[in-house]
């Protein structure tokens, strides 16, 4: 695909709604995993790369900084409780 192609992607039942590069999750995106969490923010090579928000199943919710699809760096943990 394209640079900056939209597409849906789904790997077992995740589903990847954004950017594409080489057939590779980059850029831009949302990500709605298997166990129920969501992510969404920014991706590199197939990893949750840089700024976004994750939320978890257990009603927590993390945003800032990922680095190799883990949460790295600055950022604030909430709960939606």
């Amino acid at each position: 695909m394209d640079k900056n192609s939209a597409a849906i992607f789904g790997s077992g039942n995740d589903i990847y709604i954004g950017n594409f590069y080489r057939n590779k999750r980059e850029g831009y995106g949302k990500y709605f995993l298997q166990n129920g969490s969501i992510y969404e923010g920014f991706f590199k090579e197939n990893k949750i790369e840089g700024r976004g928000r994750m939320i978890n199943i257990s009603g927590f919710v993390y945003e800032g900084n990922f680095h190799n699809s883990q949460a790295n760096g600055y950022g604030k943990m909430v709960s939606l409780d």
